[in-house]
């Protein structure tokens, strides 16, 4: 038997709510706090983060780029050849 962490009535480990108040089970807050961070830390931003918050930037935007480049494929890079041409190609025709 836990103590609920809102209302600190007894509930039985397998019980996902608590009874008394209806809060989630701590276990299941803590499993969703886990994946919430989890999912932070691989986002775009929780990336930036982690180069922000580095003692060396330069390096840790270096390792970044070179994970990035490293899983580009084939398909990946002969697509943004043919944006980067095409974007070229319609400057030169405006200027």
């Amino acid at each position: 038997m836990d103590n609920c962490s809102n209302c600190h009535q007894a509930i039985t480990n397998v019980e996902s709510r608590c009874p008394h108040c209806g809060s989630l089970n701590s276990k299941i807050d803590d499993i969703l706090a886990k994946e919430a961070a989890e999912r932070e830390k691989n986002s775009f931003k929780g990336q930036l983060k982690s180069i922000i918050q580095a003692d060396d930037r330069k390096q840790a935007f270096l390792e970044r780029l070179q994970g990035v480049k490293q899983s580009l494929t084939k398909e990946i890079l002969f697509t943004l050849f043919v944006i980067f041409a095409f974007i070229f190609t319609m400057t030169l025709t405006v200027l």
